[in-house]
């Protein structure tokens, strides 16, 4: 990739060892992956040939050499901050370095954030290992009944839908087994039309790289219901397929540019309280 930037899908298997050379490749550049059946399963290899004739096809049209932007961490508040709205992720596997990029960059008392990224379950629990190792939020993999706190982001399993329920406190993580919706479990659309029925306009939902539509009708959902929805813009996408589809929908209020989403996701999810002394 250094040498000569080319477009790369990685084959790769399921066992932890794969999850981790895939991953390490996704964050160099490779645009995509695909895992292979188990050895002696011939029920996965009729959507294993699908699945990788649809990704060099994708592949044929990225936008290689892809630039990640320098990480930046936000700085802590030097006031006391109230967060009013939940942040909602999703993207598919292009955006592994994307999502790095931005929680990365979120300080350590950022609010609470919920990410639906399309990867199996051996890697979404490496994935929420890596991210927690060089964030200063606090990120796991998300586990059924966990509650949404400030400074933590919540990572789908890879084979459950992740919704939110509002509770007494706040909000919590449910996990569903359930059908692929657009072909994917978790499934961005899941997550976001569940944000959209708990939380409404305290909400702040973004649609990041990625092949195909998940997410356009739960992005929708999510800005029908008040909520502030936006997208990573075309020019800094490796795939702008999910984006794109959710500005068909008419479900963005703002396109952005990658290096701008921590910044945008903080001052707009975040208010300053004002404090009022008293009188002598």
């Amino acid at each position: 990739m250094r040498l000569r930037p080319t477009p790369v899908v990685m084959v790769s298997s399921l066992t932890q060892r794969g999850a981790a050379a895939t991953l390490r490749a996704l964050e160099i550049g490779a645009i995509d992956f695909v895992a292979k059946p188990s050895s002696g399963s011939e029920n996965g290899w009729p959507e294993f040939r699908s699945g990788i004739a649809a990704k060099i096809k994708m592949a044929a049209k990225a936008q290689v050499p892809f630039e990640i932007p320098e990480k930046k961490r936000l700085p802590l508040s030097n006031e006391s901050v109230v967060h009013e709205k939940i942040v909602a992720l999703g993207g598919s596997t292009g955006s592994v370095s994307v999502l790095q990029h931005i929680i990365g960059s979120m300080p350590a008392d950022a609010p609470g954030t919920l990410v639906a990224i399309h990867m199996p379950a051996q890697f979404t629990k490496q994935f929420a290992a890596r991210l927690d190792s060089i964030c200063a939020m606090t990120v796991c993999e998300a586990i059924d009944g966990m509650p949404v706190e400030d400074g933590h982001a919540y990572v789908a399993p890879g084979d459950r839908h992740l919704i939110i329920k509002r509770a007494k406190l706040g909000y919590v993580c449910r996990l569903e087994n359930g059908p692929r919706i657009n072909g994917h479990v978790p499934s961005v659309d899941v997550l976001f039309e569940s944000v959209a029925n708990a939380a409404g306009s305290q909400a702040v939902g973004i649609i990041l790289s990625g092949m195909g539509r998940d997410g356009a009708s739960g992005l929708r959902a999510m800005r029908d219901a008040g909520a502030l929805t936006a997208c990573q813009n075309e020019a800094s996408c490796l795939i702008y397929g999910m984006p794109g589809s959710a500005v068909a929908a008419g479900a963005v209020c703002d396109e952005i540019p990658l290096h701008e989403i921590p910044g945008y996701i903080c001052s707009n999810a975040m208010r300053r309280s004002t404090v009022v002394e008293a009188a002598p």
